[in-house]
């Protein structure tokens, strides 16, 4: 009984320590099914489809982030917001009532109604948008791949999926981040055994739609089954106070939309750049690799993305002392786990160049592979930065970022097109560290000055 008691408290005290709770654990176990399961699609790529399918594969993915933009950044707003607004609410002991002051419930209400309408237009705009603009950039690419009504099936569950999004930010801002995350990790091992069956049934560009669709059903089944009754139950929390889009949504969201334009230019133009001037199998090798790196970044990420909330609500609250040491040790948690999980990677492409080089061929070399990842791990730093200065329902940020963003977008074709993925790696690595990474730290330092100024005169001074 002894031995039992002090283990489990060495296993809380663990958990205390790593900032280890449900939300965590689950996003962890996301990124490490996505770690563990690439190399089992990679394998399956490079034996079910051509390196040029492999192009056409990744480039899909990296047009279809054109969402991004068409939701004009509301979705990050959304979980802010939500976020201030629950602090003031909750649930009832039994958990089936939403408790709490009536002005934030109808503020939480009349939100929800907001970015219901919005994400409709939204979705329609997308469809219409993005599916004319695929098949325009992919049109005369080659003769022998129909790549058609796999491309249009795929934007139109895309768009589906699009509606969805305002109903999930409210359930991440209302602290629902856990069952957000456990769903998320099933759609991850549901997706990848479909994929995986689509590619040994010879389904060739449809395995892309499989994915879409599996990913579709389980936001549905989140949305309308498992908490369609919390959803509406808040959605009916009326009264005469609402949000007006106008003074309160509108100037945080067209700042981030701008940087969203930026940020899609200067991380999602790789397999584009990579396809229109060196063909799809250098395309296929820049986004097998690029969604390597960015699985390993979310992981070492799902420290801080996990408590967005909780960082809204300790700003709102002004609790800026446990604030400082939650960022501290949430950056500090996320970059090391980041340079691990660099090693880790890095290490296994010397062992697949040294023993398995028709796989390695599927991937970029190492050299331009360690030069991303070293951009990243520059761009983690900065990562619970930009979480704290929005928390504040500002962002100073965006003329610095979408320039910057907008530089890197550049620089990426220009050297991409010139010098392939080297080229686009060391542009993305030296405007992060000596331009972005900078500027970013001097925004927010004074952000820091302003949450010390509010600290010193919690009465006269306004966190909002």
């Amino acid at each position: 009984m002894k031995s039992t008691w002090r283990s489990k408290l060495g296993l809380r005290e663990i958990q205390r320590l790593l900032e280890l709770d449900r939300a965590v654990i689950y996003a962890i176990t996301l990124r490490l099914w996505q770690l563990a399961s690439g190399p089992v699609s990679i394998l399956l790529i490079t034996k079910f489809l051509t390196k040029d399918l492999q192009g056409y594969y990744y480039t899909f993915g990296s047009i279809l982030t054109l969402q991004m933009l068409f939701e004009l950044g509301l979705s990050t707003v959304l979980v802010n917001l939500v976020a201030h607004e629950w602090a003031h609410l909750g649930l009832s002991s039994d958990g089936s009532t939403v408790r709490g002051n009536p002005e934030a419930g109808a503020r939480l209400a009349s939100l929800i109604r907001f970015s219901d309408r919005w994400y409709s237009l939204c979705a329609g705009v997308f469809v219409v948008g993005v599916g004319a603009s695929g098949a325009f950039f992919f049109r005369g690419r080659s003769d022998d791949i129909a790549w058609q009504w796999p491309w249009w099936a795929l934007v139109i569950t895309t768009g589906l999926s699009l509606k969805l999004i305002p109903r999930i930010a409210v359930l991440e801002g209302c602290h629902r981040m856990a069952e957000v995350n456990a769903v998320r990790c099933w759609q991850a091992v549901s997706g990848n055994l479909a994929v995986w069956t689509a590619l040994a049934l010879q389904g060739g560009l449809w395995t892309v739609v499989v994915s879409g669709i599996v990913r579709l059903g389980w936001e549905l089944w989140l949305v309308k089954v498992r908490f369609r009754d919390f959803l509406e139950q808040v959605q009916q929390l009326n009264g005469p106070e609402v949000i007006t889009w106008k003074d309160e949504i509108w100037p945080l969201q067209w700042r981030i939309a701008i940087q969203g334009l930026g940020l899609w230019a200067a991380t999602n133009l790789f397999n584009p750049v990579m396809f229109h001037y060196h063909g799809p199998a250098i395309a296929g090798q820049m986004g097998m690799t690029w969604s390597l790196i960015t699985a390993v970044q979310a992981m070492g990420g799902a420290w801080i993305a996990t408590r967005v909330p909780l960082i809204s609500e300790l700003v709102a609250r002004r609790q800026f002392r446990e604030l400082n040491r939650l960022l501290l040790k949430l950056t500090a948690l996320s970059v090391g786990f980041l340079i691990t999980g660099t090693l880790a990677v890095l290490g296994g492409l010397f062992i697949l160049n040294q023993f398995f080089p028709r796989l390695a061929n599927r991937l970029l070399p190492i050299y331009p592979t360690a030069v991303f990842f070293a951009a990243i791990i520059v761009n983690q730093l900065l990562l619970t930065q930009a979480y704290n200065i929005r928390a504040h329902r500002r962002d100073p940020l965006w003329l610095m970022a979408t320039t910057v963003y907008l530089l890197l977008g550049f620089l990426v074709w220009y050297t991409g097109s010139s010098y392939g993925a080297t080229g686009a790696a060391w542009a993305y690595f030296s405007i992060i560290t000596f331009i972005y990474a900078p500027l970013h730290t001097l925004i927010w330092l004074r952000t820091k000055e302003f949450e010390r100024t509010i600290d010193q005169a919690p009465d006269s001074a306004n966190a909002d």
